[in-house]
């Protein structure tokens, strides 16, 4: 992918804060929301529609009110309708929504099936 200063889209102006340094200060924010500080960040998955969206994903190194670090994944989207419920950031000009990982908004069973203890107690349920 082009480096970001390459990459414009009028259509998804969230390009720029989604692959840029200003990411930071969003991630921090939704972190801030859970009560969790924010560390670093490294991306790890961008999916980019032109002219319509842009989604990025974030390994994110966390900080608990202890002091103890982990790790958590981060999703952030732009251009996009999301379910009611999710953190949205933005001025009305630029809205980015954001949320943890397995929490999709989209995929609301992905919590349920992405840890083998909790898939297996469903697929017994399930028969």
């Amino acid at each position: 992918m082009a480096p970001t200063s390459e990459i414009q889209d009028d259509a998804v102006p969230a390009i720029a804060v989604l692959l840029g340094n200003d990411v930071d200060g969003l991630l921090e924010a939704a972190l801030d929301e859970a009560g969790i500080g924010f560390g670093s960040k490294t991306i790890s998955q961008v999916r980019y529609v032109p002219g319509r969206s842009i989604t990025a994903q974030y390994r994110v190194e966390t900080v608990s009110v202890d002091g103890a670090t982990a790790h958590q994944t981060l999703v952030a989207t732009s251009g996009i309708d999301v379910p009611p419920g999710v953190s949205v950031f933005g001025d009305g000009a630029v809205d980015i929504a954001v949320w943890q990982f397995p929490h999709d908004p989209f995929l609301p069973g992905l919590a349920t099936a992405s840890t083998p203890e909790t898939a297996t107690a469903l697929l017994r349920q399930l028969g």
